[in-house]
Order: C-alpha cells, then structure tokens, then sequence
C-alpha cells in the first residue's frame, strides 16, 4: 500500500523550493534514467528550474530516449536550492554527487526495500514497481500536464523495472498506472524496440562465452557464469553490452537462483543476482555489501574475481540449503497436523 502520507510529505518539499539538482544512480538503469528525466522535465512544466545528472556515462542503449541526451554529467554548479536523489538505496550510488547531500536540503525517493536511512525527506516504497511509478504519481498530484514524449519516458521505468510486464512486481496497479501513460500517447512499442531489439552481433559471440562457462549446482536450483575482461576484449563488447545476460540464465529450466559474475575494468567484480519464487537475493546481496530487491539485487567486490565467484557461491549454496531445510520442516509440521485432526 503506496503511503499517503510520504506522498504528501514529498510534494510539499517539491513545493517548497523553486531550483532542483535531480540525480539518480551509478551504472544507471530504464527506471533511473526514467524517474530522473519524468521529474526533472514534469517539474519544469511547473515553472521550476531543474537539472537531471548522473555521474555515469548513459549506456548506448538508452541513449535514443526522448530527453536522455538532457542529463548531465559531473561537475554541475552548485547553484540550486535542493538536491533530490532518485532510485538509489544508498549515498554511495550517487557518485560524486553525494557531496551536496549534506550540503543541501535534500529528499530521496526509492523503491528497494535495502534502502538506506539519508536525506532530509525520504520515501521509500517497496511496494512500488519502479521509482518511475511514485514519480508519475507526484507528477499527477502537482498537476504536471504530460504530452506523448514525457508520458514515453515515465514509461520506460515502468516497463524496465517489471521485465516488461513479466516479472512477479507486476501489479494492477503498475497496469493502470500504464494504462494512464498509453491515454497520454505513450509509445510502449518504441521503449521495448530499442532495448530488446537493438543488440550487436558482438554481444552474441559474448553470449555463447557465457554459456560455455556455465555452472549448474544443486540439482539445477544454483546457475552462474562469469565474463572477464579477456572475454569482453575477444568479443569486442564492454561491461553494459551485459546487461540482460542475467535474464538469459534466470531463464534457465528448473532454476530459482541465478548469478552473473562480470569483472569491471578497474579491476571489481560486478555480481548480479536473481531468483524466481522463493529464495531472498537480496539478503545475499547485502551480506556482501550491495542491495535491491527480493528477487533482482547486485553488489560490487574486491579483490581477486575467480575468489570472489568461489565466496558468492558457496554463500550461496548454504544459505538456499538453509531455505530448503526450512521448507521441509514447515512441510512435516503441516503433515503433522493434518494427521492430528
């Protein structure tokens, strides 16, 4: 249930200043890139002056949305009265922006349900779908009028953040919610072109790297691959050409986990996690630092890459064999019980 409430309280602080620096997270996402532009440009057609920043290069992919040539990078003058940080659950994921969180008066809207306590007014909604969802619901409290183009962009996170309409987050209200933005002209049909149906031969030879490296644990349940630099040099790719490879082993007959190692220029190794019913990623993601959601979560480690995969996944491996004792008992309980009456 979407709080009133933090609703309210958020729209009196957009109410209250007039200048907004509108920032969303590192390695940014369909819902970042959404709710940064759907604020930013609703809150201008409101007479406010606003800037949408992130402190990452906008990957290719995106880069074809309406307005997305419109965020900026860092360094941004400091001249605005208030800070609003979109979509990330913690200050880390603000890049070098997180210098103006103290500074500035400040509000963070997320939907994560690992999101951190910062920011002089936050809203987090793990109920919510995408950000993008709790922006158009502000844009429609303050009255923001919405045209095809920005009713496209809000779309974007809506679509990105449910798989496009397949994943378990989808809700009645995430439908009507779109069903409003297709009233406004939204083109669902050109967000879902350009992501889905853009990909490089490139990133199919990456694809079939991955696959060859493919681990199969526990009865199926536990899948992960990795990507290297090597690989992403002999394909010709970099790390953003890996974005939907998760999806691809998630997809995988008969698994609940699945894992993604990719080892980042510098040096990190970015994990990416996903289940489908029943086993928490997101509790594994924060034991190792990161966050996100009960079933899509990421963390970014140290250290040496093929270690790292051997920590993760033994982790792993306990934590789902803990579920599954779990599950047992509950079943012999249940068992007993019927039994008994």
């Amino acid at each position: 249930m979407i709080s009133e409430k933090k609703a309210a309280e958020v729209t009196a602080f957009l109410e209250r200043y007039r200048s907004f620096l509108i920032v969303s997270h590192i390695q940014p996402d369909g819902d970042a890139i959404s709710s940064v532009l759907s604020l930013s440009f609703g809150l201008r057609r409101l007479g406010k002056e606003t800037q949408a920043a992130i402190d990452w290069p906008i990957p290719e992919v995106f880069q074809s949305i309406p307005l997305c040539d419109q965020i900026r990078g860092y360094p941004i003058d400091n001249g605005f009265e208030a800070l609003i940080f979109l979509d990330g659950s913690s200050p880390d994921r603000m890049g070098r922006f997180v210098k103006w969180l103290d500074e500035k008066p400040s509000c963070v809207i997320d939907h994560h349900r690992s999101a951190l306590s910062f920011g002089t007014v936050q809203w987090v909604e793990p109920t919510a779908s995408a950000t993008a969802q709790l922006i158009l619901m502000l844009n429609r409290r303050l009255g923001v009028p919405y045209d095809p183009v920005l009713a496209t962009v809000n779309m974007l996170g809506l679509q990105t953040d449910s798989g496009f309409f397949r994943y378990s987050n989808t809700t009645a209200d995430l439908f009507k919610d779109a069903a409003f933005l297709m009233e406004q002209g939204a083109q669902p049909y050109f967000n879902a072109s350009t992501i889905l149906e853009n990909k490089k031969t490139e990133e199919f030879h990456l694809l079939t790297r991955m696959i060859e490296k493919l681990v199969i644990l526990l009865s199926g349940k536990l899948v992960y691959s990795y990507i290297t630099q090597e690989m992403l040099r002999e394909c010709e790719c970099t790390e953003e050409d890996t974005a939907g490879f998760i999806g691809e082993l998630r997809s995988i007959k008969g698994t609940e986990c699945a894992v993604l190692f990719v080892e980042s220029e510098a040096g990190d190794t970015r994990v990416s996690f996903r289940s489908k019913k029943w086993f928490d990623v997101s509790q594994v993601a924060a034991y190792f630092g990161g966050g996100g959601h009960l079933k899509a979560s990421g963390c970014s480690l140290r250290g040496d890459f093929f270690a790292n995969i051997e920590k993760v996944v033994r982790y792993i491996e306990r934590q789902m064999a803990q579920s599954d004792a779990s599950k047992a008992l509950l079943t012999l309980l249940s068992d007993r019980g019927q039994n008994e009456k």
